[in-house]
């Protein structure tokens, strides 16, 4: 039987465990069917949130961190907190900043016995941000500008060291919220360890105040769908196998350039983030059942690129998008068009010969002419890869009819 995408997808998903999660023998298939479940469920609930809640499952897949950024009561944290619901058994570190925070409430109390008699810092990590599967961090930019650059490592690495011995965090991601964004220049690099960044807006139209009004007074039940580790293990090792044809990458480095012309002059795209935010492609691809990334999947590198997901940079990204993405799709057309034509060119071509009789000759010319004047009515190929095909067809059936008229003497 032919393979299709999705069981390749789940082959590349394969462990050493097996090729299905450890919970009651779970496909990859059938933990990307939740998946999909569940943000239809948290779309149901939340209203007008669903970039968010897409962006919250691409970053789940490829373990890269999102940031809810918006005024107070615009429900930063119900979506956060029912997103985090969805893990079992996972270790959900959670703490809402403020300038106070100490760094023992985020890396664990120190063994003070231990630096007394051997002056070494060591924390006791249990439950706190080095420790965790997941991490909501509330309100971050609240927290001391001193504090801040301490998780750096945590979050880009995964790694912390503890007492002079670098330990393995197990965080898959991390979510933040805030109500602004510090503009201390010393803290980029903490601002770039988040990779999609969304502006979180109140309502404005009357029909979703009504809609958010009458799930607040009649919630829906909750949410039937869960994830343990080993689902999120699969999850990540579909992603980790997911293929980046060259051809996508291209069409990747032309829309980050598009995209660049129509944003802010003063935004600069870093090799870094260029490099992460086409993770979001691979993690759109896992949740679509495709194990190799197609011009559909690069929708979801917008949110990776922009400074901050809002009406305007989704709309720079989506005009450059649709520039891009159709240039692409025209190319791949007038391409096939022409290598179609150019095929049909060969097996003439490759039809004639010298003693075939005068019939046969007649009837191969008859068709070469043809092909020839069709192949001339066509719009002139506007490509370089379809020029270049169309001028070798022609050459080739240029050749043949001047073979033929010389076999008949015509």
């Amino acid at each position: 039987m032919k393979k299709t995408k999705s069981r390749s997808l789940r082959e590349r998903a394969t462990s050493k465990r097996g090729r299905t999660s450890a919970r009651s023998n779970r496909t990859l298939e059938e933990v990307v069917s939740d998946a999909k479940k569940a943000m239809t469920r948290l779309k149901s609930t939340l209203v007008k949130r669903n970039a968010e809640i897409d962006h919250l499952f691409y970053c789940l897949v490829s373990r890269e961190h999102l940031m809810l950024e918006g005024l107070h009561g615009t429900a930063k944290s119900k979506l956060a907190e029912s997103f985090f619901s969805l893990f079992d058994s996972a270790v959900i570190y959670k703490q809402q900043f403020m300038k106070g925070t100490q760094t023992d409430e985020v890396f664990g109390a120190m063994n003070s016995l231990k630096y007394r008699e051997e002056a070494i810092w060591e924390y006791n990590v249990t439950g706190k941000l080095p420790d965790c599967d997941f991490a909501f961090l509330d309100e971050i930019y609240r927290a001391s500008d001193m504090l801040l650059p301490s998780m750096l490592q945590i979050l880009n690495e995964r790694k912390f060291s503890n007492g002079g011995v670098i330990i393995d965090c197990p965080l898959k991601m991390a979510v933040g919220t805030c109500n602004f964004v510090t503009d201390n220049e010393e803290l980029n690099a903490f601002h770039d360890r988040w990779l999609v960044r969304i502006e979180v807006n109140s309502l404005k139209n009357a029909r979703d105040k009504f809609t958010m009004l009458n799930r607040f007074l009649k919630p829906p039940d909750a949410l039937d769908v869960s994830f343990s580790k080993s689902d999120l293990e699969l999850l990540n090792e579909a992603y980790k196998g997911v293929v980046v044809p060259d051809e996508m990458i291209d069409l990747y480095i032309d829309l980050s350039s598009n995209l660049q012309g129509n944003l802010a002059s003063d935004w600069h795209v870093s090799d870094r983030r260029l490099c992460k935010a086409i993770t979001l492609a691979k993690a759109h691809a896992v949740l679509n059942g495709r194990g190799e990334v197609s011009p559909e999947d690069l929708v979801a590198v917008g949110a990776g690129l922009v400074p901050v997901v809002n009406q305007n940079n989704s709309d720079a990204f989506t005009d450059a998008y649709g520039k891009v993405v159709s240039d692409y799709m025209n190319t791949v057309e007038e391409t096939a068009t022409y290598e179609k034509v150019a095929t049909r060119a060969k097996e003439l071509y490759d039809q004639f010969d010298e003693d075939m009789d005068s019939k046969s000759a007649t009837a191969l010319l008859k068709s070469a002419q043809e092909l020839r004047t069709a192949l001339k009515n066509e719009p002139s190929p506007q490509l370089p890869k379809s020029r270049s095909i169309y001028e070798e067809a022609i050459k080739k059936l240029d050749q043949l009819v001047l073979d033929i008229t010389d076999l008949l003497g015509i």
